[in-house]
């Protein structure tokens, strides 16, 4: 496995998007809730709204000044993006849906949700070569509330 220079390496979060879901109702003891519908057991399911994932810490390298290179490699225009992200191959689940938080630290709603307003960036693109993972950012506007 290919390693970045510790030097290089700041601190940084994470998180993905997950879809709906659907669980089922349990009892205190975790067992699962049934009702009876035309005479079969069925389990009381419970929607999981979407929402992100609960934000990972991990460290990178992170190239702030950006340039023609990246526009190229990318296929976007410089004004695009803000950073680029660079960590070894294979060793985070970052997908073009996924925030990151740099300048500051993740906060959450009061339902316990992860808030997506506090995130610093956004994914805009993810490329990878033999030995590195490369995660094009774009800068997010904050906002309140």
């Amino acid at each position: 496995m290919i390693r970045l220079p510790r030097a290089n390496k700041q601190s940084f979060y994470y998180a993905n998007w997950k879809e709906k879901t659907t669980e089922y109702k349990t009892d205190d003891d975790g067992n699962v809730l049934y009702v009876e519908v035309r005479g079969k057991q069925v389990p009381i399911e419970k929607e999981i709204p979407a929402h992100y994932t609960e934000p990972k810490a991990f460290k990178a390298s992170m190239n702030m000044g950006g340039g023609r290179a990246e526009a190229v490699e990318f296929g976007v225009d410089m004004s695009d993006y803000s950073a680029v992200l660079t960590t070894p191959k294979g060793i985070f689940d970052i997908t073009e849906t996924s925030l990151i938080w740099f300048e500051t630290k993740p906060k959450h709603k009061a339902d316990g949700t992860v808030d997506e307003n506090s995130a610093d960036y956004t994914v805009a693109k993810v490329r990878s070569s033999l030995y590195y993972d490369r995660f094009l950012l774009a800068k997010r506007a904050k906002r309140n509330g």
